[in-house]
């Protein structure tokens, strides 16, 4: 059985790809899976791979999945095109193509009836509000319309953006509107400063989110514990001690600042 997902939104086609994976795995035993990609450097390795994986069959299988990346990358096209043919109406070798576009006219048999296809492209409209408001339920996080436009409106058609964003969100808040989204500068890293204030909030998951972003952001751990002397509410003698810590050599900057926090 062949599966092709194809179109511009490589954030859902991925996500598509694991459901599909993951109902196969769950549903069937002994199954056998694998993942090839022919963009590889030596992408004719990775096709032999996938040619042994389509051809062989053990006592303990009773049926084969495999996902194939950069289908039309591999040197051996004529090859797999063949393999791709023969496997139409196996129903015990489920191959999965992911492509960001429309095949090329050789492989133009992915779009007919025989082929379970699926176009992901970038969503728009109703469609992307939709889709923003499923993946903030899935971490707890609402919006008020405010926000929910500015957000909208700024990753308009980037799903890993905004996924990525929304993550980042889900550690420090829960409930989003307009003025936390202000405050953050919304854009794909957040404000230095307000981070840095966050590190003296009274919660401690707040503390230990915010110094997470930071982290995660790459800021200069230097920088954090130097400018939480100039930081209201970061208590003198935590600071002075983590300080001497950090210059001694008993802690890294991270640690200190994690001690800090806590």
């Amino acid at each position: 059985m062949i599966i092709f997902l194809h179109g511009s939104d490589s954030y859902r086609r991925q996500k598509k790809e694991k459901h599909i994976v993951s109902k196969y795995l769950e549903k069937f035993a002994g199954f056998s899976f694998k993942r090839f990609d022919f963009k590889e450097k030596d992408n004719q390795e990775d096709f032999f791979s996938f040619k042994y994986f389509s051809g062989s069959q053990s006592l303990f299988e009773t049926s084969k999945l495999c996902v194939i990346k950069n289908p039309f990358e591999s040197d051996s096209q004529k090859d797999f095109k063949k393999i791709i043919e023969a496997n139409f109406k196996n129903d015990n070798f489920i191959i999965i193509i992911s492509h960001p576009s429309l095949p090329p006219k050789s492989f133009s048999f992915l779009l007919s009836p025989s082929v379970k296809s699926e176009k992901i492209d970038l969503l728009k409209d109703d469609s992307w509000r939709k889709f923003i408001l499923e993946e903030s339920l899935n971490l707890n996080l609402s919006f008020d319309e405010p926000s929910l436009k500015i957000i909208s409106e700024t990753f308009s058609g980037d799903s890993w953006g905004l996924v990525s964003e929304l993550e980042k969100l889900s550690l420090i808040h829960q409930k989003i509107d307009a003025s936390l989204l202000r405050k953050i500068g919304l854009s794909k890293n957040y404000d230095f400063f307000y981070l840095l204030k966050n590190l003296s909030e009274k919660e401690i998951g707040k503390r230990l989110s915010a110094l997470e972003l930071l982290f995660i952001q790459k800021e200069d751990p230097g920088k954090i514990l130097n400018s939480l002397a100039y930081q209201n509410g970061t208590k003198k003698s935590k600071l002075a001690k983590a300080d001497l810590d950090v210059k001694s050599g008993r802690l890294e900057y991270e640690e200190a600042l994690l001690q800090l926090v806590l």
